[in-house]
């Protein structure tokens, strides 16, 4: 990558967090005011988010910008307890998180490794004592108790390379943040093998999407900063990822990749099929303006997808019935975002309830679905219903009133307990 690109890659990222902090900041205190289990303004103050300002300023390398960091973060580091801080600076001195101060870890290295000077000698000295008591305490929490995968693959790769354990990420988050592991590492010399690999064989570049079980946000997926890592890699951003405050408020952390991947074509529709431990089946359609998703929830069956070709055979194994008899129970689900021109037909037909082996068609612009289910074993009497509700995934805010999904609903009435049902989706 040559050094005119590299700039400006990290000059994106860091206007993208100066913008976003504008937002948050308040000129009151100087800190950025932000509750995570909220959408609105919030006097709370998280020491993540403002940790990453500071190092956004420091990044700017405009002068009043890095004077500003450098007040930023003697403020903020007074607020450490033994190697950890507490995630709002209110909660101080009780670190209610035990992994919190590995999140900052990549922070404190960046600024010492790229503005030493700039720290001056006393700082840099802070900084280098706290990185040794975050490394502690991190050894200490695992020795009572197990760190999680994500703090446990960074504390050794940062400290001991040797015995870097195996662990493979399953969500955007824990992606980002091995991601950010790996760079931290690679700026160390470190060389984690294939995992920058490893993450872009989860990643759509066309759809701007993961390819995999992921949150939703009222329409469409929960935006991490794992948008923001792959944007900044492939140069495709998608729309809602720059329009999102809370992961540009992290942006300070992505930094560029030396070598930019040839962003390769993928299948669109996109079948994102898991058959491990954490089971899913999603389709992904549309462009990286607008993506699309239809999901299978069936929380209390064991499930196996079959692919052949463009469609997907899916064996649902149900558990023993969990309910009395005489009662009914929706056991599983597909939910598929609002689509304003998604047109619904049962049997050719437009209805709201459909019976086992009936074809129902989910058509539109860019989609042409038929989804078929049947019993393959068992007794039982089911029913189908197409209502507006949200997925089990949902995390948008005060969405009391709100809907963002049609549910194609299978309601059992009655079964036996060794029922296996079969999916059938063709495209």
């Amino acid at each position: 990558m040559g050094v005119d690109l590299e700039e400006d890659l990290k000059r994106r990222m860091i206007e993208l967090n100066l913008s976003a902090a504008s937002f948050a900041k308040s000129p009151q205190t100087g800190y950025l005011h932000l509750n995570y289990d909220s959408e609105e303004r919030h006097d709370t103050i998280p020491l993540l988010e403002n940790f990453c300002y500071a190092l956004a300023l420091f990044r700017s390398r405009i002068a009043e910008n890095v004077l500003e960091g450098k007040t930023l973060l003697e403020k903020l580091l007074v607020f450490e307890n033994d190697g950890n801080f507490p995630v709002y600076l209110h909660e101080y001195p009780h670190c209610k998180d035990r992994d919190f101060s590995l999140e900052l870890l990549p922070i404190f290295h960046y600024l010492l490794g790229d503005f030493r000077a700039a720290l001056g000698e006393a700082l840099c000295i802070r900084l280098e004592l706290l990185i040794g008591r975050i490394v502690s305490h991190g050894y200490k929490m695992h020795t009572q108790r197990p760190l999680s995968k994500p703090s446990e693959f960074r504390l050794k790769s940062y400290f001991e390379p040797h015995a870097v354990p195996s662990w493979t990420p399953s969500t955007p988050d824990e992606w980002a943040n091995a991601l950010i592991t790996f760079q931290m590492a690679k700026s160390r010399g470190i060389q984690l093998d294939r995992f920058l690999e490893k993450s872009l064989e989860r990643w759509h570049p066309q759809l701007a999407t993961y390819i995999g079980l992921q949150n939703q946000e009222r329409a469409e997926p929960r935006v991490t900063l794992l948008d923001l890592f792959m944007g900044h890699c492939y140069g495709l951003y998608s729309k809602r990822a720059l329009l999102d405050k809370r992961a540009a408020l992290l942006a300070s952390l992505v930094q560029p990749f030396n070598a930019v991947p040839e962003a390769f074509q993928q299948e669109v529709p996109c079948h994102a099929i898991s058959n491990d431990g954490l089971r899913h089946y999603a389709l992904y359609w549309g462009t990286h303006e607008k993506l699309n998703s239809l999901v299978l929830d069936a929380p209390n069956s064991g499930f196996d997808v079959e692919r052949q070709g463009s469609n997907v055979e899916i064996t649902l194994s149900m558990p023993p019935k969990t309910f009395p008899d005489g009662q009914e129970a929706i056991e599983c689900s597909f939910f598929v975002n609002l689509v304003p021109e998604l047109e619904m037909l049962v049997q050719g037909a437009k209805a709201t309830t459909f019976q086992l082996n009936d074809a129902v068609d989910l058509l539109c612009d860019d989609l042409q679905l038929r989804l078929e289910i049947s019993l393959e074993k068992g007794e039982g009497r089911f029913f189908g219903h197409i209502l507006r509700a949200n997925r089990p995934t949902q995390k948008g805010k005060n969405l009391k009133y709100e809907t963002y999904d049609w549910q194609i609903a299978l309601r059992t009435i009655r079964r036996s307990d060794d029922c296996v049902i079969k999916l059938k989706l063709t495209l």
